[in-house]
């Protein structure tokens, strides 16, 4: 929903009600809003290394078979997912004039 809706567009209670959870839980796992966000880039930018890890690391091809392996996997989860853009673009091109933790978080994330 973040990536869907922007930080500034998703409210709290329409996250809560889509995701059924309730607001004292998203309050003990989540300081903030921003807090949400944050954990959030922490764990697309986990999942990015993952599968880079996943069609790259595999030292017993050749680069060009995993470079082709890379690219075949992302057609894969893209269709399989869908695409609505890059988590972390999105949000440093709508927050990063703005909000100090979000950017420094995203400069973090993209030089990792």
């Amino acid at each position: 929903m973040l990536l869907q809706h922007g930080y500034n567009d998703l409210g709290i209670q329409a996250l809560l009600q889509a995701t059924g959870t309730p607001k004292g839980s998203f309050y003990h796992y989540f300081r903030s809003k921003e807090d949400f966000a944050l954990q959030v880039v922490d764990r697309y930018m986990d999942e990015v290394h993952q599968g880079l890890d996943a069609a790259l690391g595999d030292q017993s091809l050749p680069p060009l078979d995993r470079a082709r392996r890379f690219f075949e996997l992302s057609r894969e989860k893209y269709r399989r997912d869908g695409y609505l853009g890059c988590m972390l673009g999105g949000l440093g091109q709508e927050l990063s004039g703005i909000n100090r933790p979000l950017r420094r978080r995203s400069r973090a994330a993209s030089v990792s």
